[in-house]
């Protein structure tokens, strides 16, 4: 896949850095808050979701300013937490319209990474996301039986020797839950207990009724 991005990156001033052909270069922030920006998207044929219809995004409550691609808006979670709590988080900004970032698009992957690579170092707790992703616990394979919290299969985008269960075998079902982590490109696997920060998504819909069965049987 060829494709290029351009992502600002706004911390207390202006910094700017490059994506392309599916890489994020870092690129220094100093300052406070900060936010990405995709300008342009997958010039690969590759059509991003449609928006729904019947949403107002205008509606996406407060916080909901980091612009990524497509329609949805986003809230970065800087401060760490466990991945269920976090996720209850995003969900109780707008219930039935937020959630931890669904990626269904390359282009999202890479905007979301970019995102983490280029914030200041420690500045998000464990220098990690969580976003939307759960393995279901009868998996009996560290790669198998991953959803996105739209109950889609989660896009096959995973960090070298990753997904693992932290052991190579799932026979214990420690880690069920993905996190974007600096450096890493793209997607990792970690258990819940992990403490990092999150990045909810605003797009109208609910988490799915089977990701929410499998984010509970692994709280």
């Amino acid at each position: 896949m060829q494709a290029a991005w351009i992502v600002v990156v706004e911390a207390c001033g202006v910094a700017a850095c490059g994506v392309a052909a599916c890489g994020v270069a870092a690129c220094g922030v100093a300052g406070c808050g900060f936010q990405a920006q995709v300008a342009t998207l997958d010039d690969t044929g590759g059509a991003l979701p449609a928006p729904d219809a019947s949403f107002d995004f205008a509606s996406c409550p407060e916080g909901y300013t980091t612009v990524l691609p497509g329609p949805s808006r986003y809230r970065l979670i800087s401060t760490g937490g466990r991945a269920g709590d976090q996720s209850d988080g995003c969900n109780r900004d707008a219930p039935g319209a937020t959630h931890l970032v669904v990626l269904d698009s390359m282009a999202e992957i890479v905007a979301v990474a970019a995102l983490v690579d280029g914030a200041p170092d420690n500045s998000i707790t464990h220098n990690a996301i969580w976003v939307g992703g759960v393995q279901l616990r009868s998996a009996t394979n560290p790669a198998d039986q991953w959803l996105g919290f739209d109950d889609k299969p989660l896009i096959d985008q995973w960090a070298p020797n990753e997904p693992n269960d932290g052991g190579g075998n799932e026979f214990d079902h420690g880690e069920q839950f993905v996190l974007v982590e600096r450096g890493r490109h793209y997607l990792t696997d970690a258990s819940g207990n992990t403490q990092s920060g999150a990045l909810c998504e605003c797009d109208g819909k609910p988490v799915a009724a089977m990701a929410a069965a499998a984010i509970a049987a692994s709280r």
